[in-house]
């Protein structure tokens, strides 16, 4: 899911909130199919993939 290029600090919140809850359970399941990690891992190593480019 992108983020729109410039996005405002309100619309970015509204997205992550609305979103995030989402991601995070597919992530963590996706990536503990791939390698096993603790849940503490995965959702930090998605917190970083998702949030570093803005």
């Amino acid at each position: 899911m992108k983020v729109p290029v410039s996005p405002t600090k309100e619309q970015l919140k509204e997205k992550v909130t609305h979103w995030y809850p989402v991601q995070m359970c597919l992530n963590v399941a996706t990536l503990r199919q791939r390698r096993h990690v603790s849940p503490d891992q995965a959702a930090e190593s998605f917190f970083h993939t998702q949030m570093d480019p803005l």
